[in-house]
């Protein structure tokens, strides 16, 4: 048996533990979040903290994460994706909703929508990449991609820039940027089906 068979039979034997625990959870079941947590908080304070920026903040995330867990685990669908994405991308989405929330208040609504997000690039969108997918079917539908695909990606998805904030960060024209998500995206949808 090579490596990445290895790999591969270590991962599937912790996603079906994932698995178990979220189906033990939607019958309240304390204890499989416990477990669960103890699984997954090095990967989701990981991600959290990439996002945020900041210890508090990423803590913040975390227990809204498992909070959020325990509150809907029943909305979990296999056929969507494995548990850790599930519980990556529900990360992803409160830390970047905490991060609006910290600039609406300190800036104002209004003045928010009018303005760009600062030093995107700074944040390690590939590091952020890498972290969330390494091993999975994404990461490696990921490694198909060009680094501009990448890049344009990563900045949509992670950062939640828009298409035109993504052309202003990378200094390229706004239909260059949606060439490369566009491309991108049908790239991974390709590779993800097989």
């Amino acid at each position: 048996m090579d490596a990445s068979s290895g790999n591969n039979a270590g991962q599937q034997s912790g996603n079906t533990e994932l698995l178990s625990l979220v189906y033990a959870i939607v019958e309240r079941d304390d204890s499989a979040l416990s477990r669960l947590y103890d699984l997954t908080v090095e990967r989701v304070f990981g991600l959290a903290l990439a996002i945020t920026r900041n210890h508090a903040d990423a803590e913040e995330v975390v227990c809204d994460v498992y909070l959020q867990i325990w509150q809907r685990a029943s909305r979990y669908s296999e056929s969507r994706g494995s548990v850790l994405a599930w519980l990556m991308i529900n990360c992803r989405s409160l830390a970047l909703d905490l991060l609006r929330r910290r600039r609406s208040q300190e800036r104002g609504t209004e003045k928010l929508a009018a303005e760009p997000l600062q030093e995107a690039n700074e944040l390690g969108t590939e590091d952020i990449l890498n972290q969330v997918q390494e091993g999975t079917a994404v990461h490696r539908a990921l490694n198909q991609l060009s680094e501009a695909q990448r890049q344009t990606i990563s900045l949509a998805f992670f950062q939640d820039l828009s298409h035109q904030e993504i052309a202003t960060t990378l200094n390229l024209p706004l239909g260059t940027v949606k060439s490369h998500i566009r491309r991108g995206l049908t790239t991974l949808r390709a590779h993800l089906e097989l």
